[in-house]
């Protein structure tokens, strides 16, 4: 049998058709276009943008750095969004990288700031959940090695999640034993 020319967009059609339905392109197209970063990273943001624009290519014959950029920064969640109007490019490449740094700085700011209250209301510095999370799914030591390993993530763990010490308040009266 003589081969046949088949044309792209043909073939294209014909294997979309039978392995990715056209219902299932317009919920993807649908996901892309109403994706927001909300509370998500600026890196796990940018990882759902990029596998949800391939999708994009289904209403647009082949989507502009131009066009990502536009579109990943009306995603952007108002923190980063607000700094960015300015300085905004219109390269995709360089618009992620703007927000990234935009990100380290308000991370390293709400670090500094990052203050949270006790019962009484005495203000104490907050530990980040994720980091003791980590430290509680450290799998069991095996050797030597791995128990100072763990002995010093176990010291770790105790400093973070024993109570906070705060100075008395000066009003009330103070029982020593």
């Amino acid at each position: 049998m003589q081969g046949h020319v088949i044309m792209w967009p043909f073939f294209e059609e014909c294997f979309l058709g039978r392995y990715f339905p056209y219902d299932a392109q317009e919920r993807k197209q649908g996901e892309f276009e109403r994706l927001v970063q909300g509370l998500m990273t600026v890196d796990e943001y940018l990882a759902k943008f990029n596998e949800l624009a391939k999708f994009a290519h289904f209403r647009i014959a082949m989507p502009t750095s131009a066009f990502l950029a536009s579109k990943f920064r009306r995603g952007l969640n108002e923190e980063i969004a607000d700094k960015i109007v300015g300085a905004a490019s219109r390269d995709f490449g360089t618009l992620v990288q703007q927000c990234r740094d935009i990100e380290d700085v308000c991370v390293v700011s709400k670090a500094k700031k990052a203050k949270v209250s006790d019962v009484k209301g005495t203000e104490v510095v907050a530990v980040d959940p994720n980091k003791i999370e980590a430290m509680l799914d450290w799998e069991r030591p095996k050797t030597v090695t791995e128990m100072r390993s763990f002995l010093g993530l176990e010291l770790k763990e105790r400093l973070t999640t024993a109570p906070v010490l705060v100075l008395p308040d000066s009003a009330e009266q103070i029982e020593l034993y």
